[in-house]
């Protein structure tokens, strides 16, 4: 049982609502190195044309898209909205925020608490660095620890601060 759909039925419970926001992190494709103009290779080029990644954008279908402002992240961005553009017709728009920069004024958890309050119900895709997802891991009730390239993973929408939902939480991904 996923542990986030657990506490989604919970809360309906508790008449929480939500107004359907869905956010999704996705690593940005292999890159030539770790400096900020540092672009894609050829294998990361080519990694974003094969069919198992164009179906996951077209699962997470993302209505925007969040990138740090790095060379690597915004080809990836660009070719996410391309494959929907392509398959969907749908025009993605691609806004950079300088928090999700790897280093010195890096702030992603501000950035996913600030896209769960203004997400207006939209499919929010954050493309970045593996380092911003480490950051948001432990928000993330320790979630898996670092992601592969083009992985994606969905956040969860809503945060825990009850000490028993967190324990109860904690002993579902135990089972």
């Amino acid at each position: 049982m996923n542990g986030y759909k657990f506490f989604e039925t919970y809360a309906k419970v508790d008449k929480w609502t939500t107004d359907n926001t869905t956010l999704y992190f996705m690593r940005h494709a292999k890159a030539t190195g770790l400096e900020t103009e540092s672009p894609l290779t050829e294998e990361g080029i080519q990694a974003m044309k094969d069919p198992k990644f164009i179906e996951q954008v077209l699962r997470i279908n993302p209505d925007i898209i969040y990138a740090s402002p790095s060379v690597r992240t915004l080809q990836t961005a660009e070719e996410v909205a391309n494959i929907m553009k392509e398959y969907r017709g749908k025009k993605i728009k691609i806004k950079t925020d300088e928090k999700l920069r790897s280093g010195e004024g890096m702030d992603t958890i501000g950035v996913y608490k600030k896209l769960i309050k203004k997400g207006e119900g939209q499919n929010i895709l954050i493309i970045s660095h593996d380092v911003n997802f480490n950051e948001l891991r432990p928000t993330l009730y320790n979630t898996k620890a670092s992601l592969n390239k083009l992985e994606a993973i969905k956040l969860p929408s809503y945060s825990i601060d009850n000490e028993l939902d967190k324990w109860i939480l904690a002993e579902l991904h135990t089972l």
